[in-house]
């Protein structure tokens, strides 16, 4: 099993809140949350609850093992092809 980790964890957020093109504020707003509380989770200036995670991972209909942990098993296909995508075009900036 993995270990929770918090970067990995922000990131996915950011990647499916981008997603959908929305911004932390419209995030904020399908959550009910204020723009602030939804940006400090995603920017880890927060400590995000295991009540908002599971909030988060309904929102964008993923499987909170995911969410938190980034165990794909149960990710739809396309999500895992798209998921890829991102990290190849994202790959340039961690090298």
């Amino acid at each position: 099993m993995q270990k929770f980790n918090i970067a990995a964890f922000t990131a996915r957020c950011q990647f499916l809140r981008e997603r959908r093109n929305w911004s932390q504020r419209e995030a904020a707003l399908a959550l009910n949350w204020s723009a602030s509380s939804y940006r400090d989770v995603e920017q880890n200036q927060k400590r995000c609850l295991l009540a908002d995670a599971v909030q988060i991972a309904e929102l964008f209909n993923v499987p909170l093992e995911w969410l938190a942990l980034g165990e794909s098993d149960r990710l739809p296909e396309e999500m895992k092809a798209e998921l890829k995508t991102h990290i190849e075009t994202q790959a340039k900036y961690f090298l």
